[in-house]
């Protein structure tokens, strides 16, 4: 049967009926007639401020030409809790205008309270008790379940915490570059801060030009006669800005949350973002007249950040501060500069391909984009220096060598904000860790490697910083990397790691740590995906603390459950040393053996204090991660097996006076098997193939059998 015609209440939906059969066998969906095509109407704005529950509220757009009837049109508000079962659908009331805004919002006295004379559209309990993990979709013709979707912010039957659009203490804004409705979430045509006080809100405007007044004070982030508006609003995502000149005061951005969309800095006037802490997004086009100034400032506390995501007409000034007499890791935030930004001090590249330094000797040598320079300022105490210039936004791209073992290249942040490398799009020819020269600890570096780590998850804008390479690539940087959460200052993350071991060793001051992880994902060798290697410090009379994998030192090493991890000491200064445990996660045992001594340390219960003599062994230690409280068996009291890279040991407390030694492989296949008689030491040299094995003792007590690492 061929089902025509058209719907006549604009639902689009029209029943098929089978005659007899008492029943509907399905729906048609007309959504090229007239009455079904629905108008332009979009979500732009959601809130659920931290400090005020009570006025949480959804505003909607009209983008189009003419005034939304919602008395004659039928449309929905829905809600879906955590992605499950439970919908609230709202029917909207009155209308809209054509470029205007509607808010629907659960309590009408406290909206109307805060943001008077701006009043609530409608009251509905659509966003009551709403968390920020609840979808919001609007619906044309019908509600969830009859209508047809609209425009979406979430994911129908996706819950939303831990998501890219969760909006719990926080808002989210549509940006003013988006005209059009969209039914699939799309996280590009959204800002969402990390939290928001419900005075950085703006109910009621949507698209807003507005200019800056400074008539209370000079700061950006204060709500009222600083702005023109109707309300006063401090900008969002979808408001255009001007700074003219002559006005009481020039702003200073502060905090990090600062957006707009178009920005234009007119004739004689300046903008400050502050050094600890001011951020400022710009999701449009940024406009600086000649005479006009945008200044990016920097101290010792840290430096200020800019994201621009369209184009940029006019230069910026982007500072920063650096110490004097220390070697520092730079690279330029602008297109055109030159090395005349740190005149009167040495500067330097690296080439991996000879490997060696090449100082740069011309105050007009190009400052190339996203290549890092080592920098040493020369006293009387400078400070601060200045990029002035177009900042460099979108894609940068620079090409890495891997001629040298471990392909060191030295590369630079491009950009005048932070880079979050857990976002970063790795090359498969280039290893993921980060190295960085420790600021806190001259000549020492740090490293950082999915969580785990000394340095940073954000690379602060302008710093210069260590790659490996494998073999020649491209190494390419998008804006989708860039955020202001980092630029202040360096700083671990608090994040609890699993399986997780974090040691120290320590003298006169100077810190060197490493870091542990049991990870099945990883292999006994180095991974480039998890590893990092150990960069050592310049400064040779800095402690070195390393696990050893092969031939390799490394500073982060992710391997598979093992009992004994091979670790190194290295410094060219004889004195005593102290190796510490600073975190220990889900390992229930963790000794130090020093091979030079004999001794077994439980690092749980203290400290390790040694002296070393210039032109030991680095190969000293072993750590030992047997759990202690599982019950042995006699055999497993008194015998211990662990492997030192292709050597095998055996010690026992008691003689073995009759016994067998086997080798096998992780599938049982037997590799090795020697008779044990009367012996309490047993050293065994292989020739085995870098990997796990397992090692079994047989005698009268017992069994005993571990996993060693042959590197």
């Amino acid at each position: 049967e061929t089902v025509s015609g058209g719907c006549t209440n604009g639902s689009g939906n029209r029943d098929i009926w089978v005659p007899g059969a008492n029943s509907t066998l399905g729906v048609v969906c007309y959504n090229s007639c007239s009455a079904c095509t629905p108008p332009p109407l979009l979500i732009s704005e959601i809130a659920l401020p931290f400090d005020n529950n009570a006025v949480q509220f959804i505003e909607l757009y009209n983008p189009g030409t003419s005034t939304i009837d919602f008395d004659s049109d039928v449309w929905y508000l829905c809600r879906q809790s955590n992605g499950g079962s439970n919908w609230v659908d709202v029917q909207l009331v009155g209308s809209i205008d054509a470029n205007d805004t509607y808010t629907n919002g659960w309590n009408e006295t406290a909206f109307n309270s805060l943001y008077s004379p701006l009043t609530l559209s409608q009251q509905s309990n659509i966003m009551y008790i709403a968390g920020g993990d609840d979808g919001l979709f609007l619906f044309y013709g019908g509600d969830h379940m009859t209508g047809i979707l609209v425009d979406a912010y979430g994911v129908i039957n996706e819950d939303g915490t831990g998501m890219e659009w969760e909006y719990n203490s926080t808002k989210a804004v549509r940006l003013r570059s988006v005209t059009n409705p969209n039914p699939t979430w799309t996280a590009s045509e959204w800002d969402i801060p990390f939290s928001t006080p419900s005075d950085i809100t703006t109910p009621g405007e949507h698209k807003s030009d507005v200019t800056w007044n400074g008539l209370t004070d000079n700061i950006w982030s204060v709500k009222g006669n600083n702005w023109s508006g109707t309300y006063g609003y401090i900008p969002d995502a979808s408001f255009n800005v001007t700074v003219p000149a002559s006005t009481p005061s020039t702003p200073v951005i502060y905090d990090n949350s600062s957006v707009c969309f178009d920005l234009i800095i007119e004739s004689g006037t300046v903008l400050d973002v502050a050094e600890f802490g001011g951020g400022l997004t710009i999701y449009g086009d940024l406009t600086i007249d000649p005479a006009a100034t945008l200044t990016i400032h920097s101290d010792a506390g840290g430096s200020g950040s800019l994201i621009t995501m369209g184009n940029v007409t006019g230069e910026v000034v982007a500072q920063r501060y650096i110490d004097d007499e220390e070697w520092h890791l730079v690279s330029s935030p602008v297109s055109n500069a030159t090395a005349d930004v740190f005149y009167d001090s040495y500067l330097q590249y690296y080439d991996e391909t000879v490997p060696e330094w090449v100082e740069v000797t011309s105050y007009l040598d190009p400052l190339n984009v996203m290549q890092g320079y080592a920098m040493w300022g020369v006293p009387p105490i400078r400070g601060t220096y200045e990029f002035a210039g177009a900042p460099n936004t979108g894609n940068q791209s620079i090409g890495f060598t891997a001629a040298n073992e471990y392909g060191w290249n030295l590369i630079g942040n491009p950009y005048p904000s932070c880079i979050d490398w857990d976002l970063v799009t790795y090359p498969p020819e280039m290893n993921t860790a980060i190295y960085y020269l420790d600021a806190g600890s001259p000549g020492n570096y740090v490293s950082y490697n999915g969580g785990m780590g000394g340095g940073s998850q954000y690379v602060p804008p302008m710093q210069g910083f260590w790659v490996s390479a494998n073999s020649p690539g491209t190494f390419t940087l998008t804006n989708d990397t860039r955020t202001h959460q980092g630029a202040d200052i360096y700083y671990k993350n608090d994040e609890i790691i699993s399986n997780y071991i974090e040691l120290q060793v320590q003298s006169e001051g100077m810190v060197d740590k490493t870091y542990i992880r049991l990870n099945e994902n990883a292999s006994a060798e180095f991974d480039g995906q998890f590893d990092a290697y150990k960069l050592m410090a310049a400064n040779t009379n800095y402690p070195q603390l390393f696990t050893i994998a092969g031939n390799d030192r490394l500073s982060i090493n992710q391997l598979p459950a093992i009992d004994i991890i091979p670790m190194g000491f290295y410094v060219e200064n004889s004195g005593n040393y102290t190796i510490r445990l600073n975190e220990l996660n889900d390992i229930q045992n963790c000794q130090l053996e020093d091979l030079k001594t004999g001794t077994l340390q439980d690092l749980q219960q203290g400290s390790y204090n040694f002296s070393y003599t210039l032109g030991e062994s680095s190969n000293r230690f072993l750590l030992h991660l047997s759990a202690a409280s599982v019950a042995q068996s006699g055999a497993e009291k008194s015998i211990k097996i662990y492997s030192v890279g292709k050597e095998i040991f055996v010690k026992s407390v008691n003689p073995i006076e009759k016994g067998t030694l086997r080798i096998t492989d992780l599938a049982g296949r037997t590799l090795a098997e020697e008779a044990i008689s009367n012996e309490n030491f047993i050293r065994l040299s292989t020739n085995l193939k870098s990997g796990i094995y397992l090692v079994s003792i047989t005698e009268s007590t017992g069994l005993r059998t571990e996993k060693v690492i042959i590197n």
